[in-house]
Formats: C-alpha cells, structure tokens, sequence
C-alpha cells in the first residue's frame, strides 16, 4: 500500500485536476501519469531524480480514488492495455 507521505497527498489532489481538466473524456494511466511529471532537466537524471513521479503510486491512487468514488475506472479490454480513468462529478443539490 503507498504510505500517506506528503508528495502522495500531493499527487492525491493533483490526479482529480487533470481528470476534471479532460472531462468528460476518460484518460489512460500513463497519459495522467505524463501530465504529472515535471520538466526533466535532460539526461543524466541526477538533478530531477527525486522529482520524478512514481508510475505505481499514481496507479495506487487512482484505484484508491475509485474505490472512494471520486474517479471511475474502465479495465482494459481486448482494444486496450491501460485502463482509462474519468473524473466523477456529483450533481449539485438545491
């Protein structure tokens, strides 16, 4: 399980903009995972290494996210090898 650190709360809060910045079109794993990456400072990566976002983590949180219903998931299919994720808006009660 990815521990709460304050770069995964970060990433928690980031992930839900960049769905809401597509919608309602869904996005894949590394598409959202891409958007989150910050500008490399190019080849050997030793100066931006520890900025680099964790693939798995931004996986874990979205399935996090889902199971909290925030976002909805779409499994891969035979067309497919990423799953596609969409941002969940809740109507607004009068």
């Amino acid at each position: 399980m990815t521990t709460l650190t304050a770069r995964n709360v970060h990433l928690t809060d980031q992930i839900p903009a960049v769905l809401a910045d597509q919608s309602p079109l869904p996005m894949s794993t590394p598409a959202i995972h891409a958007a989150l990456q910050p500008p490399c400072d190019g080849w050997p990566h030793t100066a931006c290494r520890g900025r680099h976002v964790d693939y798995t983590a931004v996986y874990r949180i979205l399935n996090r996210l889902a199971r909290a219903g925030e976002v909805e998931k779409w499994p891969p299919c035979e067309d497919r090898r990423a799953c596609l994720w969409r941002r969940l808006t809740v109507p607004v009660q009068p």
